[in-house]
C-alpha cells in the first residue's frame, strides 16, 4: 500500500529496508521534516532482479539514500575500548570480537562507535557493529544498480536512538537518561540514551501473549483506559500504588529482563537515573504502560514518533506497517547521514 503526502520541496531524502519478503520505504523533506510518503511492498518470492525492479519502481530521490539493515544481518557488541590510536581502533576491535561473532571474522564488515558521552565516562567502551559482509555488499549493489547514491547503511539501534532522543527532547528530558522498548514480531529492542548518546542496547524476547493477558485482566477489573498520554499521566501514580490486575503465574521473562537491565544501569550510571521508559508495541499500549510502570517502578509512556516530524506521520498504518516503517523514521532523523 502506498501513502503519499504532497511534496513541498524537490530536495528529499529516503530510507529503505529489505527484510525477508518486505521492502519498506519512507521519504521525507529534511527542511520541513515532513513525511511525504511511506509504504511496505511485498517482494515475496522475488529474486535479485525482482527486488531491483521493485526498488526502481519506487522512484526514490537519487541522492542520499539511507538503507537500514535488518537485525538478522548484524550484531552489535560492546567491548572495552582498546588502548590504541584512533586510526587503529577498527583493527583492534576486529581482533577483540573474533570469538564473539556468529560467523568467521573474515566474513564480516566492521564499524565502531563510542558508548555514551565521553564527558560522562562513556568513552571507556565501544560499540562494535559486526555486519555480514554479504548483506553490506548486497545493499551496495542493489542501490548502485537502481541508480541510487547510497549515503549510509544504518542499524536499528542508532535509528531508535534518534527517535528516542527526539521524543525526550520534546518533553524537556534531553539531558536525562531515558529507555525505549520497541517490539517487532517476537523480538524487542531496548535502548538507553542520554544527551543524544547511546549507552546501552539489548535484544530481548517478546511474548505476544503478555499484552493480551494484561488487557483481559484490565477488562475483568473494569478499568477504563484510553490510548492517550494524558490518561497515562492521570493514572501513573495509581499504577504504582496498587496492582489493578490479578498477578497470574510467574513474572513474565520480559519484565525480569527489563528489571535486570535497569538494575545494571543504576549501578553503572548512578549519576544518570532513568527518567522514563518509552514503548512501542503492536496494540494495547496503555494497558502495557500501566502494567510496566507498576512492575518496574518507573514512568512508562508510548514512544511518540511525531516529536521531530511534521504532518500525519504513518497515519492509517497497520501494526505491521508501523513496525517496519518506524525505524526508518529514526534513520531519516540523522542530522548528518555520514555520522553514526
Amino acid at each position: 500500500m502506498w501513502h503519499f503526502r504532497p511534496k513541498t520541496q524537490s530536495s528529499t531524502r529516503a530510507s529503505i529496508a529489505i527484510d525477508g519478503d518486505h521492502l519498506a520505504h519512507v521519504e521525507y523533506d529534511p527542511r520541513t521534516r515532513e513525511v511525504l510518503r511511506w509504504g511496505v511492498d511485498s517482494v515475496r518470492g522475488a529474486d535479485a532482479v525482482g527486488r531491483l525492479e521493485a526498488l526502481r519502481a519506487l522512484r526514490l530521490p537519487a541522492d542520499g539514500l539511507l538503507m537500514q539493515l535488518p537485525l538478522s544481518a548484524y550484531q552489535l557488541l560492546q567491548i572495552e575500548r582498546p588502548a590504541v590510536p584512533a586510526d587503529e581502533l577498527k583493527a583492534a576491535a576486529r581482533w577483540r570480537i573474533k570469538d564473539l561473532v556468529d560467523t568467521h571474522i573474515d566474513n564480516i564488515t566492521l564499524d565502531v562507535m563510542g558508548v555514551g558521552d565521553p564527558a560522562r565516562g562513556g568513552s571507556a567502551h565501544l560499540f562494535v557493529v559486526a555486519a555480514a559482509q554479504s548483506a553490506v555488499e548486497e545493499a551496495t549493489r542493489l542501490a548502485s544498480e537502481a541508480g541510487l547514491k547510497l549515503a549510509v547503511i544504518d542499524i536499528q539501534e542508532t535509528a531508535q536512538r534518534h527517535l528516542q532522543t527526539a521524543a525526550a527532547r520534546a518533553q524537556g528530558l534531553e539531558e536525562r537518561a531515558t529507555a525505549a522498548l520497541v517490539v517487532r514480531d517476537r523480538q524487542c529492542l531496548l535502548t538507553i540514551c542520554a544527551g543524544e548518546e547511546l549507552y546501552l542496547a539489548r535484544r530481548l524476547d517478546w511474548d505476544p501473549m503478555l499484552v493480551g493477558q494484561i488487557h483481559a485482566q484490565a477488562q475483568a477489573e473494569a478499568i477504563e483506559l484510553t490510548d492517550s498520554v494524558e490518561s497515562l499521566d492521570l493514572n501513573y501514580e495509581y499504577s504504582l500504588r496498587a496492582n489493578p490486575y490479578d498477578q497470574v503465574g510467574d513474572t513474565p521473562r520480559l519484565i525480569v529482563d527489563l528489571q535486570r537491565s535497569f538494575d545494571v544501569w543504576e549501578r553503572s550510571q548512578p549519576e544518570l537515573p532513568l527518567a522514563q521508559l518509552m514503548i512501542e508495541v503492536p496494540e494495547h499500549r496503555t494497558d502495557l504502560c500501566l502494567h510496566l510502570a507498576r512492575e518496574l517502578g518507573l514512568r512508562v509512556v508510548p514512544l511518540d514518533e511525531r516529536a521531530a516530524l511534521t504532518g500525519d506521520v504513518l497515519a492509517g498504518a497497520s501494526a505491521e506497517e508501523r513496525a517496519r516503517c518506524l525505524p526508518l523514521l529514526g534513520t531519516l532523523l540523522r542530522t548528518d547521514p555520514q555520522q553514526p
